[in-house]
């Protein structure tokens, strides 16, 4: 109830909101390296890590709104088995200019999580809602930091943090790397981002 609140407040402002803060795209497609490290025990350094690739996108429209959507795929073999672990989510983003080049965004969305051992294995399903902070420091170089929080289906209710930024080679193509870190995980996302 306390998430659609805030999203109904959200979308209330949205028409007083003005548009993207200068130099940030919401429009954007990217992909790259991904390597999702898992806490398997409570000693240090026994994390099980999937590598692999993923995609992702944004469409901005109307203003202070955007969608987007993210496939990511990751295999670890240390078992003698391959393991896979998969990863989805769409969803709807809300932003409002806090200055020229920095913008507060609010996310809500659906994600998928998956891990498959020879071809049998488990999903769970649940919401996702992030609170965060994008700007553009320079015509070179963005950055992004978000609260996040999964629940729902089969989350039990976790808390993580996104940081990111973008290192702008010209104004399409950019060099994007990511932390998400969460309790018992984190995701580091390395890639290529065409913005429009």
């Amino acid at each position: 109830m306390k998430k659609m609140l805030v999203l109904a407040i959200a979308l209330a402002a949205a028409p007083f909101a003005a548009s993207a803060a200068e130099g940030v795209s919401h429009t954007y497609v990217e992909g790259g390296w991904t390597r999702l490290s898992i806490n398997t025990s409570s000693n240090v350094g026994s994390d099980t890590d999937f590598d692999g690739g993923y995609i992702r996108g944004s469409v901005g429209f109307a203003q202070s709104y955007y969608v987007f959507g993210g496939y990511a795929r990751g295999t670890n073999n240390d078992y003698g088995t391959d393991i896979d672990a998969n990863e989805s989510n769409v969803g709807v983003g809300w932003l409002m200019p806090m200055s020229e080049r920095a913008e507060l965004n609010a996310e809500i969305g659906y994600a998928r999580k998956e891990i498959k051992v020879s071809g049998a294995g488990f999903s769970t399903d649940g919401a996702r809602a992030s609170v965060g902070v994008r700007g553009a420091f320079n015509p070179h170089f963005e950055g992004w930091l978000k609260a996040n929080y999964e629940d729902g289906g089969d989350f039990g209710g976790d808390f993580s943090g996104t940081l990111g930024f973008q290192a702008k080679i010209n104004r399409t193509w950019g060099i994007v790397g990511e932390l998400d870190a969460g309790d018992g995980y984190h995701r580091y996302n390395v890639g290529v981002r065409a913005s429009f």
